[in-house]
């Protein structure tokens, strides 16, 4: 029965892998790419509970070495409500 289970996961998963390709891409000649174009992260926890979404966004930030930084201390509850009542 273990066995059956296990190969009904592993043929769920497998029926689930992307089938995307990137044929085709295509890059500006003129551009430049360069690692220090990226200055900060903005961390974002999709959670309901605030004080949960504010460990979250903590954790991961701390993870990007201090390139990281917590969405709470950038987006308020105010604006956040302002932006329900728009939709």
């Amino acid at each position: 029965m273990k066995k059956l289970a296990f190969l009904l996961v592993l043929v769920g998963m497998i029926s689930c892998s992307p089938s995307t390709q990137i044929v085709k891409s295509w890059r500006d000649p003129g551009s430049t790419v360069s690692a220090s174009g990226s200055q900060k992260v903005l961390v974002i926890g999709m959670v309901k509970d605030e004080g949960s979404r504010r460990i979250v966004e903590d954790a991961l930030a701390a993870k990007l070495n201090g390139k990281g930084v917590a969405s709470y201390t950038i987006i308020n509850e105010e604006m956040i409500k302002a932006a329900k009542k728009m939709h």
